[in-house]
């Protein structure tokens, strides 16, 4: 799903999970929830959820890591994908982004 165009150059410094108020369920080893940013360069970022790096507590927010393609040329369309296990339910979250 695209979720921000980029109406010049733009680098991405930090991107993060920011939990709505409800706590995540079902997010295991074998039903784990995947967030994942890209460009059309590639991805940007993205975190794998599961029974070790438990996804944020309510109103809390979280990493998505390290930045690797952070260069967004102008007219690029930054998207977000989240897939999720059968049991998995993350619950709204916000995405925030950060760049310049």
């Amino acid at each position: 799903r695209a979720i921000h165009s980029f109406d010049q150059d733009g680098w991405i410094v930090a991107a993060r999970v920011c939990n709505q108020a409800t706590a995540a369920t079902g997010i295991d080893a074998g039903n784990t929830c995947v967030v994942a940013l890209a460009v059309t360069a590639g991805a940007v970022a993205s975190k794998t959820y599961n029974n070790t790096t438990v996804f944020p507590a309510a109103n809390t927010q979280d990493s998505l890591g390290a930045i690797t393609n952070p260069h967004a040329p102008k007219g690029d369309v930054l998207t977000l994908a989240v897939t999720q296990g059968a049991t998995a339910n993350a619950g709204p979250f916000l995405v925030q982004v950060d760049y310049v």
